[in-house]
C-alpha cells in the first residue's frame, strides 16, 4: 500500500523549553512502526542529536507564533537549512528547501516528539 492511501497519524511535539510547539502528519500508526528513523552521521545532525522522519512539508503545522521563535543555521554548500528554538536550542527540523529526492519534504527531529521511545525506533543510520 502506499503511503499515500494510507491514514495519516498526528504527532506532536516541542522544544525543551516549550516554546516552539508543533505537529505533524505521518502514515504510521506509531514512530516504532515508521521506517525509516534516520540518524545522519554528518557533524551537525551528530552534535544535535538528531533523529529525523521526513513528512510532507504540507503535513508539518508550527503553532501560534512558533516560526518567529526559531532560529536557522545553513553551514557549507547551504543545501538546507537547520531551524533551532532560539530560547533553548533544541533542534526542530531540517529544511531542504523543497527537494528531497524530488518530494517536498522536511526533516523533523522525533526527539521531541510528546511520549515517544526512542529505544523502539528502527534506525537507518547515514554516513
Amino acid at each position: 500500500t502506499s503511503s499515500s492511501s494510507q491514514p495519516l497519524t498526528p504527532y506532536f511535539a516541542n522544544c525543551h523549553c516549550g516554546t516552539i510547539t508543533y505537529s505533524f502528519l505521518l502514515p504510521s500508526p506509531s514512530l516504532s512502526q515508521h521506517k525509516p528513523v534516520i540518524e545522519c552521521a554528518c557533524s551537525i545532525c551528530t552534535r544535535k542529536a538528531y533523529l529525523l522522519v521526513h513528512p510532507k512539508r504540507s503535513h508539518v503545522v508550527l503553532h501560534s507564533d512558533a516560526a518567529d521563535l526559531l532560529t536557522s543555521y545553513e553551514f557549507g554548500e547551504k543545501t538546507m537549512i537547520h531551524r533551532f528554538c532560539r530560547v533553548c536550542g533544541s533542534g526542530i527540523l531540517v529544511d531542504y528547501k523543497g527537494d528531497r529526492l524530488g518530494v517536498d519534504v522536511l526533516g523533523v527531529n522525533v526527539r521531541m516528539v510528546e511520549d515517544v521511545d526512542l529505544d523502539e525506533l528502527e534506525r537507518e543510520y547515514l554516513e
